[in-house]
């Protein structure tokens, strides 16, 4: 009864990631850049919402990392009844996602945020060492590939948990 609770939490938590990657990625940071009229002012409140979302999806994929590992020594084989040897693509993904999570989020961001500080001090985009107005860029698609690639991944697992699911 316990491990069906967990599997749950498991797509749960994988859903939501998947989810609020999307939403955020897809529909709040375009819709901040289109509704306020200041540039700067939008990528500060995007900046705010994407260091949320990477101590979010760090700590996320963290649980379920922990959850699949538990979960996949656990289940039995159905004929001898020991462990089964799970997929270790799925322990994989999860373990690529949180790294891609974590370079972006602990080491990009913060490069970003002192570029961009940087940037501010010169006088802003329009009058600042074009050098820097493009490292500045060049960090975002950085950090834009990263959180690309690991929603991607999530999609993936996501479908992994639906033909599990039609399969059942």
């Amino acid at each position: 009864m316990i491990r069906i609770w967990l599997e749950r939490l498991y797509a749960l938590l994988l859903c939501w990631w998947l989810g609020a990657q999307i939403a955020v990625g897809a529909v709040v940071a375009p819709a901040l850049f289109e509704a306020l009229p200041d540039r700067s002012q939008a990528g500060t409140v995007a900046g705010l919402i994407f260091a949320r979302m990477g101590a979010l999806g760090m700590a996320t994929l963290l649980l379920l990392l922990v959850l699949r590992f538990g979960l996949d020594r656990t289940t039995p084989d159905t004929l001898s009844g020991r462990p089964a040897v799970p997929p270790t693509w799925v322990r994989w993904v999860l373990a690529i996602s949180l790294a891609l999570t974590a370079t972006a989020h602990l080491y990009i961001r913060p490069w970003i945020a002192d570029v961009r500080a940087e940037i501010q001090h010169a006088g802003g985009f329009a009058v600042a060492d074009p050098a820097l107005v493009r490292r500045f860029g060049e960090l975002h698609g950085a950090s834009s590939l990263l959180f690309l690639v690991a929603a991607i991944l999530a999609l993936i697992l996501v479908l992994r948990l639906r033909d599990q699911a039609l399969a059942d």
